[in-house]
C-alpha cells in the first residue's frame, strides 16, 4: 500500500503545473553559471560552479522541500480534505510515508537537474569534479530539510511561513556564526559535505553562500548529522501523525 500511495503521490507532484517553475530556477543555473565568468573576470569554471550552486541550488533545496513538504499536510487541512484522506481504509503511517517519499523524490529531482544546468554552464561540460560530492550533499540536505519541515507541517497550521523564514531567515544567518552555532543549521552541514574549495578574494562570497565556517564540521560527521535529523523528523512526525487528529479549517477559504 505504501508503494500505490507513493505512485499516486509522485504522479501529483510530477505535474508540469508544480515542476515548471522549478525547472525554470535550474535553467536560471545555467543562465548564472554561464554569465558569471564576465561578471568576475579572472575567475575559474569551478570558482563559477562552487558560487552558484551555493547561490541557488541550496537555497532552492530548502524552499522546495518547504513547500512540497507542506503539501503532504497542511495543504489538506486548509483545503479541507484531511477528513477525506484519512477515512482511506489504508494506515495513517503508510500514507504519510508513501507522500514523503514521493515529494522527497520530485525535490531532489529539481535540485539534481539545477546542479547538473550549474555544472554544463560553468564548464560547458558534465566533466565536473565537484559534482559528485554536491549531489550528496544534495541528497542528504534535502532528506534533512523534508524531515524537518514534515514535522514542523503537523505542529502548526499555515507552517509554510513558519518553513520559508527558516529556510531564508535562519539559513541565511546562522551558517556564518563563528560561535558554533552555525552547527545547528542544516546548510552548515551541506556544505561541509560538499567540501567546496574557498572562493579566491571574496570573503563577501563565502558568507553569502554560507560557506564561512564550513571547514569547523567534518565531511563524515556533516553527512551523519544529516541524515539523523531527517530519520528523527520523520519517525517523530509518523508518530505525531498516528496519534492526533486532524480536521478541516474553519477559517479556510
Amino acid at each position: 500500500m505504501i508503494l500505490a500511495t507513493f505512485k499516486y503521490a509522485l504522479r501529483d507532484s510530477l505535474r508540469l503545473k508544480r515542476t515548471g517553475s522549478w525547472l525554470a530556477m535550474a535553467f536560471l543555473g545555467l543562465i548564472l553559471a554561464s554569465i558569471w565568468g564576465r561578471l568576475m573576470p579572472g575567475t575559474k569554471p569551478a570558482d563559477h560552479y562552487v558560487t552558484v550552486v551555493g547561490l541557488l541550488v541550496f537555497r532552492i533545496a530548502a524552499l522546495a522541500a518547504a513547500i512540497f513538504m507542506t503539501a503532504i499536510v497542511s495543504k489538506e487541512v486548509e483545503e479541507r480534505t484531511i477528513v477525506y484522506l484519512l477515512t482511506r481504509p489504508v494506515p495513517r503511517w503508510q500514507l504519510l510515508v508513501g507522500r514523503f517519499f514521493a515529494n522527497l523524490l520530485v525535490v531532489m529531482i529539481i535540485c539534481f537537474v539545477a546542479t547538473v544546468m550549474v555544472s554544463l554552464g560553468s564548464y560547458k561540460s558534465l566533466s565536473n569534479p565537484l559534482m559528485s560530492n554536491d549531489l550528496l550533499a544534495i541528497a542528504l540536505g534535502v532528506f534533512a530539510y523534508s524531515g524537518l519541515f514534515l514535522f514542523l507541517t503537523l505542529l502548526v497550521n499555515r507552517a509554510l511561513i513558519l518553513c520559508v523564514l527558516f529556510a531564508f531567515g535562519w539559513e541565511s544567518s546562522i551558517p556564518n556564526l563563528p560561535t558554533g552555532m552555525h552547527r545547528v543549521s542544516v546548510l552548515t552541514h551541506m556544505q561541509a559535505v560538499a567540501q567546496h574549495p574557498d572562493i579566491p578574494g571574496s570573503r563577501i562570497l563565502d558568507f553569502a553562500v554560507g560557506s564561512a565556517n564550513e571547514g569547523s564540521v567534518s565531511p563524515t560527521a556533516a553527512a551523519v548529522t544529516l541524515l539523523v535529523i531527517g530519520l528523527v523528523g520523520l519517525g517523530v512526525s509518523i508518530y505525531w501523525f498516528n496519534n492526533n487528529e486532524y480536521l478541516a479549517r474553519e477559517d479556510a477559504e
